[in-house]
């Protein structure tokens, strides 16, 4: 935690026109990601050797942990990232230890804590992933958006002003049969998966909230159509998991580029 707050966690003052009292913020409120953190090492399994993993990324921090929450708790709950309650806890001794630190409750209140300080800080709601198995948990906590890098909306102003014609007519043609296909929302992500791409940052760079929606909308289509694949074909549930063009994909690009 020292480190993150070293050297990851930044701080803006911005002050307002209409007030005496600026405003402070940062890109990622230190308490969320203590929260984060401190929940990933109190349910992890430690039956696995596999450590928890802290990923510093332009837009998010993603905390990871093998060992996934209760079967429980439904997978739509999980996916809600409001509150887990299980009656089943992992590591109770750790817990205690915890407590004595003043580091967790142990009364669910780790993910609605997590919440409350990113919606102070003007940040959007983390995401939580897992798989049918209960494999593993991880927890995506996103930048605010004044401190993201210029390099995803770069993206975005790709995406934006790559309006072809050709192209657009077609992927129509590819994907014109398929019912309840969003278009337009498939021609945005079309362009952006140029580069690989993790499914939470698609659909935040595309402002989707709905996971299920998108997929059956947009992502399965690109899938089923092999306009787009899987980088970890074999393990579709991987907490790694990216999408990226294939090379039918990436011909389509350049065949209308050349016209």
């Amino acid at each position: 935690m020292s480190y993150l707050r070293t050297n990851v966690i930044k701080e803006q003052i911005k002050k307002q026109s209409d007030d005496e009292h600026s405003i402070r913020y940062f890109n990622y409120p230190y308490q969320a990601l203590e929260e984060a953190v401190v929940n990933a090492l109190y349910h992890r399994n430690y039956n696995e050797r596999e450590p928890v993993e802290i990923t510093v990324e332009p837009n998010r921090i993603s905390i990871l942990n093998h060992g996934g929450p209760d079967r429980s708790i439904p997978l739509d709950v999980v996916r809600k990232a409001q509150t887990l309650r299980c009656r089943k806890y992992r590591n109770r001794r750790l817990g205690e230890f915890l407590k004595e630190l003043e580091l967790t409750e142990g009364r669910a209140t780790g993910i609605p804590t997590i919440q409350r300080k990113l919606k102070d800080n003007g940040s959007a709601s983390a995401t939580i992933e897992t798989d049918e198995d209960r494999a593993y948990f991880l927890i995506d906590i996103p930048c605010h958006p004044d401190f993201v890098e210029e390099d995803l909306s770069n993206v975005v102003s790709q995406v934006e002003l790559n309006n072809n014609e050709q192209l657009e007519q077609k992927l129509s043609q590819v994907v014109s049969q398929v019912k309840g296909a969003d278009f337009e929302l498939i021609v945005k992500a079309f362009w952006a998966l140029q580069e690989e791409m993790p499914i939470s940052d698609l659909m935040n760079l595309l402002n989707q909230s709905n996971r299920t929606r998108f997929r059956q909308t947009c992502l399965n289509i690109l899938l089923d159509t092999h306009l787009a694949t899987p980088t970890i074909p074999d393990k579709p549930n991987s907490s790694k998991q990216k999408y990226v063009l294939t090379e039918a994909g990436r011909k389509l690009i350049k065949d209308c580029a050349a016209k």
